[in-house]
């Protein structure tokens, strides 16, 4: 291809655009905003069947004490009046714990849909740029094609190319962890002051003696502070379901919740509710202890990493950038067309990658002043394939990718040999031929 100015300034343009598309991690942005589309996706039809079996349940116990008051005089009459309170007070109690279960789904189904709405349209955004990615690759390619007449310009550029899709690729992967465990310490932060919140909450309400109507006032914050509380350890576990967390595993959401279920009952008897406050507090401490695991993992493993993938990325890059410009002006020398390489269009070597969280934790935040109870023996920090993915995978597909190329370049140069060859052997025939004539 006859090479121009305009041919090389297109390139430097594309160029240009394609690396601010790739520090943003545009591609991987998508991806993980898809994945997380699909799933949130099906949690809502888990949820929407969940709601509707809580209502035929909570109908079914309202249906139960509708009975039984119905039923009352002979019910009396039959039993005495103490049986009949107690029996009342059983279905009153499986009708509220009934009505709380159903009301929890609800408000998880509420949050749900939020949260699909937001995804949906941070998805659609992310799409925009990942489709521009694609389509600036795709000129890219074409005119490297033209230029180069459909090969690499030397075999160091495919080697250099294969180097920073792997090292592209790594810096992606860590971004990508990075954005998870951010996002899920977010979640974790709001739960752990939610839980704490909640524990002084039902510490004071214990503490109202002889006022039933009091009680019920002071109850309902805590457990609507719990019930926002288990929804965003929920949601911090959905963020990294492939980690096993060492602390508030789902057993443990699973206890909180039934407890959380009963808490007007168990706000009726000094037994129940001393129980149901160590449970909470129990709960409280333990999220804190994950706040802390979660801390220790993106501060000494993820923050590390990807430092280093991100300079390992530009630094490609840049050999990358630098052999296509050497080949460039090589070419350009031989066809006579001034090319410059300005200082202006060179790479800076930021890294923005996945911007800061948009999530929205549930529930309101009081800020509290009061210190998190601190884990002296931490628990094992998770593997670096299980935060980042199996690394050793890309080194194998970046040396597969290198064999298989110079595979390639050894048959160009046998078949090239093979056509000197030839040549040579006609041309020794030609001469024999004409000695002999």
């Amino acid at each position: 291809m006859a090479l121009s100015v305009d041919t090389l300034n297109n390139y430097i343009k594309l160029d240009n655009q394609i690396h601010e598309l790739e520090i943003k991690n545009t591609r991987k942005a998508y991806e993980e905003l898809q994945g997380r589309l699909g799933s949130l996706q099906t949690e809502n039809k888990t949820l929407k069947q969940q709601l509707e079996e809580k209502c035929q349940k909570t109908k079914k116990e309202l249906d139960d004490v509708e009975r039984v008051v119905k039923e009352m005089e002979q019910a009396v009459l039959a039993k005495g009046q103490k049986q009949y309170d107690e029996e009342m007070a059983r279905e009153k109690a499986e009708h509220l714990e009934a009505l709380a279960e159903q009301e929890k789904v609800q408000k998880f189904l509420e949050e749900n849909e939020k949260e699909i709405k937001q995804v949906e349209k941070q998805a659609a955004e992310a799409k925009v740029g990942n489709d521009q990615l694609n389509k600036l690759y795709q000129e890219q390619e074409e005119l490297l094609n033209s230029i180069f007449n459909g090969s690499y310009g030397s075999a160091l550029e495919n080697e250099l190319e294969a180097d920073l899709e792997m090292h592209r690729e790594r810096k992606q992967r860590i971004d990508i962890a990075r954005y998870k465990w951010t996002n899920g310490r977010v979640l974790l932060s709001h739960a752990c002051n939610q839980l704490n919140t909640a524990t002084k909450g039902w510490t004071e309400m214990r503490g109202i003696k002889c006022d039933i109507q009091k009680r019920y006032q002071e109850v309902t914050p805590v457990r609507n502070n719990l019930l926002a509380a288990i929804q965003n350890m929920q949601s911090a576990h959905k963020y990294l379901d492939n980690i096993p967390f060492p602390y508030c595993k789902q057993d443990e959401i699973d206890t909180l919740s039934h407890a959380t279920a009963n808490i007007y009952t168990d706000m009726t008897s000094e037994d129940r509710s001393i129980h149901a406050g160590e449970c909470f507090s129990t709960t409280y401490k333990r999220c804190a202890a994950l706040l802390q695991w979660f801390d220790t993992v993106i501060n000494t493993t993820i923050t590390k990493d990807l430092r280093e993938a991100t300079d390992n990325a530009a630094e490609a890059e840049k050999h990358l950038r630098a052999e296509r410009m050497r080949l460039l002006k090589e070419m350009a020398d031989k066809q006579n067309v001034v090319f410059n390489v300005d200082e202006s269009v060179k790479h800076k070597d930021e890294s923005q990658g996945m911007q800061g969280s948009d999530i929205k934790p549930v529930g309101d935040v009081q800020e509290d002043n009061t210190p998190a109870p601190v884990q002296r023996n931490i628990a094992a920090l998770p593997s670096q394939d299980e935060i980042f993915g199996n690394m050793e995978e890309l080194k194998k597909k970046h040396d597969q990718r290198i064999g298989e190329y110079q595979k390639i370049e050894e048959m160009n140069k046998a078949r090239v040999a093979q056509g000197l060859e030839e040549k040579l052997a006609q041309r020794r025939q030609r001469r024999m031929e004409q000695r002999a004539s």
